[in-house]
């Protein structure tokens, strides 16, 4: 599945910041619980990475971090996400219920 690695705007409560984006998408896969059949079959798909905030500001990841409306944009494509205070002042996607506002290779 295809990363993304580029320029994002998170949207918080109606507001657009800038920030560069570390994505990548995956396919879960899950062991049945029936005899004969295959050993893995297909999961849910997922998204998630990191996000750089730009700007010196340490108290910027943890304020967004308790927004009601968070969304990622990538060009003209966006999606819901949550996220929480990572490592340097940086934001970690944490779960999200959509599709991702990036190519995911063979995903979408």
């Amino acid at each position: 599945m295809t990363p993304y690695d580029g320029p994002a705007e998170l949207l918080v409560d109606g507001n657009a910041y800038a920030c560069r984006a570390h994505l990548q998408c995956w396919q879960e896969t899950e062991r049945p619980r029936s005899f004969g059949g295959p050993d893995r079959v297909q999961g849910l798909p997922g998204w998630g990475g990191t996000l750089e905030m730009q700007g010196d500001q340490p108290d910027f990841a943890w304020n967004i971090s308790q927004a009601e409306d968070l969304r990622l944009r990538i060009g003209d494509r966006e999606a819901a996400a949550s996220v929480r205070p990572h490592d340097g002042g940086s934001l970690e996607i944490t779960s999200n219920n959509s599709q991702a506002p990036f190519d995911c290779g063979d995903r979408d």
